[in-house]
């Protein structure tokens, strides 16, 4: 039944799309609004909106060819509430608004939709009124921005326990008959823990998570924040929900599959004690977040591409370049975990050379402890402390190596100066308590107290100045999100005030090292999990985060380039020349690195001579092509493809990876018709085949790795 009427509304939909046409023709705008049969049709290019005066929005994504839509027609509304454990949704459109708008999205149109709701709870006499706003900008041709003001016109304050927005339930079955109700690949933004697949999950008959986007309690490895964002996708077409507030949100991002196949997903605004209950007085109004919905093509990287685009437009700068002065290459001391020693950096100096790498990097233990970052005086690295560590800056940049540390900003051990002089700075749970931490058992700075970010602007003065330093890598899982402060003397405006506010520790670190050392490197690594975008304006070269599998590699490069744009390095995980057993991350190899387009990153120990000129082939490929300088284009899906390409441009030139072993036809997407391509091995600069743009097809057989040089023949 469910099957039947989605055929019959898409039919439907076309008909009436024909007869807009004219309308549209003579309006001259592409967004284009009209209520027929008590449903509210409002679509821009290609993205169709039918809502009835329940307030329930179905989209549909409008293609070349068809219209698609695997939304349930369900009873629920998308947007409710629940007062006092019960569910209000039941309101009924009043009055409608149509306005043009210009904001910071760009020109479109604003539809606004009013209704009330009035009946009893728990016995008492409750009236609200919903406003419903729905908004699509020509700017954003495959997206929908909702959010919805509650109006409490009761004679009495009533207490919201959640907001539910944006929920929509999903039947693949809509558009593929062939497959079953929950069929779909998921991404899902929010950091659940160390190492879990985010990018690419298969959804399955009992999948569920709730997706808490805040941060409860101090952890090594903490739970929490991430990418707000969910999507859901098959080979027709896919459908992302994500908040696009200004901020980071204490929200939630529930999605599981029902009972008879479908999966449902929504945001919820939760109101616990910590983030405080929303009351309302009589003729209060509560406004909710800015949510988007987006209908695509192919996986998630349109998804992600236009939810970052929403933020850019609203000044989050995700979309970046990382400076020329950047060295291409680079090494660190984490081969030697904590107990490196400053000699056998200095022993690797001839080989460093010899591989062209271009900075050294002193990683976790070049400190005396986390909180006063002063250079620790073991035997082995800076037994006089500052001297030492300036000595050895100052002997590597006569070798023409730059230098770079680790730094955790966020931890403090209890026993550093900077501990026993402000315990004042520090964050604190409701019972008064310091947060602790543990491996080593530290504590948080908050990041919303102004003595806290002095602190910091004073640190990275002292790395770039006193140290004369080049390179700053923020790490640890720690940096995803901080939990509740209620540290008295910081009067925060909220307890959430240092979660809402963490971003403007990152842009205060990195602003400071910029006005010292203008274009000078800054990496930040949320271990394991997906990086927050609110912090990605504050860095310059991203990376996996501690991938655990070659596909994970390839899953985050597509997120990456997604949300900081294709002018960002990328580190696909350190490359190193052999695998201890057991080891569990940075699985890529060099020849992976270099084809995919990834930024070289490495901390071996030792390299015997037959991987070094392996090495040395691959980085003479990697500075001639400079693939990891070109753009990464959104060709193929990477749950439905096979083989899992992906393509980076550079000029006229495409370079397609994938990985292997695989036998067989591929068609290479991105050609053009009127052209003639010239297809090498990018290992070997052989000849496979020269090719029509308009075919684009290409026997393939190899055991190894796909990476294809295709470049135009010049007449």
């Amino acid at each position: 039944m469910e099957l039947k009427k989605s055929n019959l509304r898409v039919l439907l939909y076309l008909v009436f799309i024909i007869a807009l046409q004219s309308c549209a023709d003579q309006d001259q705008s592409v967004i284009t609004y009209s209520f027929e049969n008590e449903i509210h049709h409002f679509n821009n290019q290609e993205i169709l909106l039918e809502i009835d005066n329940k307030m329930k929005i179905i989209p549909s994504y409008k293609t070349k060819n068809t219209i698609l839509s695997v939304v349930v027609d369900d009873s629920l509304p998308n947007d409710y509430l629940f007062i006092e454990g019960n569910p209000i949704s039941d309101f009924n459109v009043t009055k409608k608004e149509l306005t043009e708008v210009n904001t910071e999205f760009g020109t479109g149109k604003r539809l606004k939709l009013y209704g009330e709701y009035k009946g009893l709870v728990n016995h008492k006499s409750l009236a609200i009124q919903k406003v419903l706003t729905i908004e699509l900008y020509e700017d954003f041709p495959n997206s929908v921005i909702t959010y919805v003001a509650y109006t409490n016109s009761s004679k009495t304050p009533i207490t919201i326990d959640k907001l539910v927005e944006t929920q929509y339930t999903l039947n693949r079955k809509l558009v593929n008959p062939s497959k079953k109700n929950y069929d779909f690949a998921l991404f899902q933004g929010c950091g659940v823990d160390w190492g879990l697949d985010y990018a690419h999950i298969e959804m399955t008959p009992t999948y569920a998570a709730t997706n808490f986007m805040g941060v409860e309690v101090a952890s090594r490895d903490p739970s929490g924040g991430g990418i707000p964002l969910l999507d859901l996708w098959g080979k027709e077409m896919g459908m992302s929900i994500a908040h696009i507030s200004k901020k980071p949100e204490f929200v939630s991002m529930p999605i599981k599959t029902l009972k008879n196949g479908n999966i449902q997903y929504a945001i919820e605004e939760a109101h616990s004690a910590q983030n405080g209950t929303i009351v309302l007085d009589s003729e209060d109004t509560y406004t909710t977040i800015k949510n988007a919905v987006t209908v695509h093509n192919l996986d998630y990287f349109d998804a992600l591409r236009r939810y970052a685009e929403f933020l850019n437009a609203q000044g989050i700068k995700t979309f970046k370049k990382t400076p020329d002065d950047v060295p291409d290459t680079y090494w660190k001391t984490w081969g030697y975990e904590l107990d490196f020693k400053v000699k056998d950096i200095y022993a690797k100096v001839p080989e460093f050379k010899e591989l062209g790498i271009e900075m050294v990097v002193l990683d976790d233990g070049w400190f005396s402890n986390y909180g006063d970052w002063e250079p620790s005086t073991d035997k082995h690295k800076f037994p006089e402390g500052r001297k030492d560590l300036i000595a050895f800056v100052n002997n590597m940049h006569k070798e023409d190596l730059k230098v770079g540390v680790w730094w955790c900003p966020l931890s403090v051990e209890p026993d550093t100066e900077v501990a026993k002089a402000n315990p004042d700075w520090l964050m604190l749970q409701k019972n008064g308590e310091p947060y602790i931490m543990e491996e080593p058992t530290s504590y948080y700075l908050c990041p919303d107290y102004q003595p806290v970010l002095e602190f910091w602007e004073q640190q990275v003065e002292k790395i770039y100045v006193t140290f004369d330093l080049d390179f700053i890598y923020n790490d640890w899982a720690n940096l995803i999100e901080v939990p509740p402060c209620y540290n008295p003397k910081h009067k925060h405006k909220s307890p959430l005030s240092p979660y809402w506010n963490m971003p403007e520790q990152f842009k205060i670190i990195y602003d400071k090292a910029q006005s010292i050392k203008p274009g000078c490197a800054v990496e930040m690594c949320e271990c394991g999990r997906p990086h927050d975008p609110y912090k990605m304006p504050f860095y310059n070269i991203t990376n996996a985060s501690d991938a655990t599998s070659k596909k994970q590699v390839r899953e985050k490069l597509k997120v990456e380039k997604a949300l900081n744009g294709s002018s960002v390095y990328f580190n696909p995980g350190y490359i190193l020349p052999h695998r201890e057993e057991g080891w569990n991350y940075d699985p890529c190899e060099i020849d992976e690195c270099v084809a995919m387009g990834g930024y070289f990153e490495t901390y071996y120990t030792e390299i015997s001579p037959e991987k070094k000129e392996e090495w040395k082939k691959w980085l003479k490929i990697y500075r001639e092509e400079e693939i990891y300088k070109g753009e990464y284009l959104n060709l193929y899906d990477i749950a439905n493809d096979y083989p899992e390409f992906h393509v980076t441009k550079k000029e006229n030139t495409l370079y397609y990876f994938a990985p292997g072993p695989f036998k067989g036809k591929v068609t290479l997407r991105g050609l053009k018709g009127s052209t003639t391509y010239t297809i090498k091995d990018l290992g070997t600069d052989k000849t496979i085949a020269t090719i029509d743009g308009s075919v684009a097809n290409v026997n393939i057989s190899t055991e190894n790795d796909i990476y294809l040089k295709v470049t135009p023949l010049t007449k």
